[in-house]
């Protein structure tokens, strides 16, 4: 008889210290986000060796959403050590998108001048 589950089960998460958590390792400590990108604004700092709860994942980019104490935030991944199986993180979509990339000078016509007017433009 074959198995049928109402909801897909969620991935096993390691076991240890940090399989549900995670600690800054930046040596400077980390600023935490309103959203996942460094253009959203800083809600506040967590230093090195913090532990913090993970509760999701960025839909866009290699972030994680992390609680410390009352304070929920965003934090890059390359800041946190954890043995969490980051894909098994639920996708936090309830985030703005990310911010429009800076075009590249000269990609949008007006940066060089007209050689054919050159000088007297």
């Amino acid at each position: 008889m074959a198995r049928t589950y109402e909801a897909t089960p969620a991935p096993v998460q390691r076991l240890g210290d940090l399989g549900f958590k995670a600690r800054i390792i930046a040596p400077r400590g980390f600023d935490v986000r309103t959203a996942p990108d460094t253009a959203f604004p800083v809600l506040g700092f967590i230093p090195n060796g913090a532990e913090v709860e993970l509760l999701a994942r960025s839909p866009y980019s290699p972030w994680v959403k992390i609680k410390t104490g009352e304070s929920e935030g965003w934090v890059a991944l390359l800041a946190v050590e954890t043995r969490a199986v980051i894909d098994a993180l639920p996708v936090d979509t309830n985030v703005p998108p990310p911010p429009a990339p800076t075009r590249v000078p000269g990609s949008f016509g007006n940066a060089f001048p007209d050689p054919n007017c050159y000088p007297n433009c």
